[in-house]
């Protein structure tokens, strides 16, 4: 079982650390880098909001859907769907 204790706070830093690393290491684009993070799966989040399970609203063979796993509050992160990153920038220059 995934504990379910991330924060918007941890993961925007969490990204912002790894945007670093990558300014530092490489002379990627700061696009390019940011495509290279929303597309790259971030391992053993601690986030367990939602599971894909089969749909029990319309029977069987239905196919699946994304479901909560608990009740969710009003501006909290639900899930990082379709890619495991979430960018939030504080103004156009992406400082």
């Amino acid at each position: 079982q995934v504990a379910d204790v991330l924060t918007l706070g941890q993961l925007m830093l969490h990204l912002a650390i790894v945007r670093v690393g990558y300014h530092a290491n490489t002379d990627m684009p700061d696009e390019a880098i940011c495509r290279r993070i929303l597309t790259t799966r971030i391992p053993f989040l601690p986030m367990a909001r939602c599971e894909v399970a089969d749909s029990p609203h319309f029977g069987p063979g239905a196919g699946k859907g994304v479901f909560a796993t608990r009740d969710i509050g009003e501006g909290e992160l639900v899930t990082l769907y379709p890619a495991d990153a979430l960018l939030l920038w504080e103004d156009e220059t992406h400082d």
